[in-house]
């Protein structure tokens, strides 16, 4: 599992990453979680949307990473921004049998001028996603479920599927076992039926 974080975190994050990458091993994942870009302190959304092409490589040699490690079902598990991010990767190399699945957790939907194109992006999708969020995430995620499940159900037929985690913030705080668990049990099905 190749874990991308959010808006100024870092890999090993105390709010959803670590848990993931220090629990998801125990239920038999190797994870691999990696730096992403990251603006100055106080930037604005736009800021780091303009960042999402700088990750793309970085998200690249990960996946060359677990690809010499004879790793050959990968998936992508993303949080805030770094969803944006992952969604970038896996609409340019929408034709890539590298990722067998892909996890948004808390994906924002941000409106403007050169505000990320998301429902674009979604919809050249090919592999299954899980769109998890909190129903007391932000309002860019809480109010934006509807869009995100037209969007990529416009695409090529990939499997789609949205998850509310009750009383769930947009980090997840007191939350991160059942964060871990629904993540844990959807790449389950998802990994294993992929061939």
């Amino acid at each position: 599992v190749i874990i991308l974080h959010g808006r100024g975190a870092h890999p090993d994050w105390s709010d959803v990453i670590n848990p993931l990458r220090s629990e998801l091993p125990a239920h038999g994942w190797q994870t691999l979680s990696i730096q992403l870009p990251v603006a100055e302190a106080g930037a604005k959304d736009l800021v780091y949307q303009g960042l999402i092409p700088e990750a793309l490589p970085r998200i690249a040699a990960a996946i060359d990473y677990f690809d010499q490690q004879g790793v050959q079902n990968v998936a992508i598990v993303a949080h805030s921004l770094g969803t944006l991010m992952g969604a970038a990767y896996l609409a340019e190399n929408a034709d890539s049998d590298a990722i067998k699945g892909f996890v948004a957790i808390s994906m924002p939907l941000v409106e403007g001028e050169g505000a990320a194109n998301v429902p674009e992006v979604l919809g050249k999708l090919k592999v299954p996603m899980l769109d998890i969020y909190g129903s007391r995430d932000i309002a860019s995620v809480r109010n934006t479920v509807r869009q995100r499940a037209i969007a990529i159900r416009k695409g090529e037929g990939n499997a789609y599927r949205s998850l509310e985690i009750e009383g769930a913030d947009h980090f997840f705080i007191g939350l991160e076992s059942v964060l871990v668990g629904r993540v844990n049990g959807w790449l389950r099905t998802v990994i294993t039926t992929v061939d």
